[in-house]
């Protein structure tokens, strides 16, 4: 699961992810950063209007062409599609890392989304312990745990305002 979503990912990130409310719903404010370097705000005002992001030149052209890729069909604003799925799958992780810290997790790899991501996973309730992993592999061999994927999750810190 986790590592569908790096792949999917490719080496984007949202950090200091800020959930907020508008007159359409649900928005956010958060950092972009790509290979662990902070790229310049992105932002939902949850006002009905596109995503916003304001970004280099440079990173700004990165960011539409890897948008295009992963959802060629689409024929604006693919950005703006690929910055929510960012968004959604952050989030995503940061409630599975606090559950991961308490039980041993394992994806249902049987019902995936669109980019090849599981959509649910299991809790085992068991510590996550090494004896615990151990019990389980003992039964069943080819568990792979959440709990080892967020291993390599980096977590990342949000740049201070200037």
């Amino acid at each position: 699961m986790i590592d569908a979503i790096k792949t999917f990912l490719g080496g984007y990130r949202a950090v200091g992810i800020k959930e907020t409310r508008g007159s359409e719903g649900h928005g956010f404010y958060a950092t972009l950063f790509k290979d662990g370097k902070a790229l310049g705000e992105i932002a939902d005002y949850a006002d009905g209007g596109p995503v916003n992001y304001h970004l280099s030149k440079e990173d700004e052209t990165a960011l539409i062409a890897f948008s295009k890729e992963k959802y060629p069909d689409m024929k604006y604003e693919p950005e703006g599609c690929f910055i929510g799925a960012l968004i959604d799958y952050e989030l995503s992780i940061k409630k599975i890392k606090n559950k991961a810290a308490k039980a041993l997790l394992v994806a249902d790899e049987t019902q995936l989304d669109e980019h090849g991501v599981a959509t649910s996973y299991s809790i085992w309730n068991l510590l996550p312990t090494p004896e615990n992993k151990a019990r389980v592999l003992a039964k069943h061999p080819q568990t792979k745990f959440l709990n080892d994927e967020l291993d390599g999750w980096e977590t990342l810190k949000a740049p201070r305002r200037k």
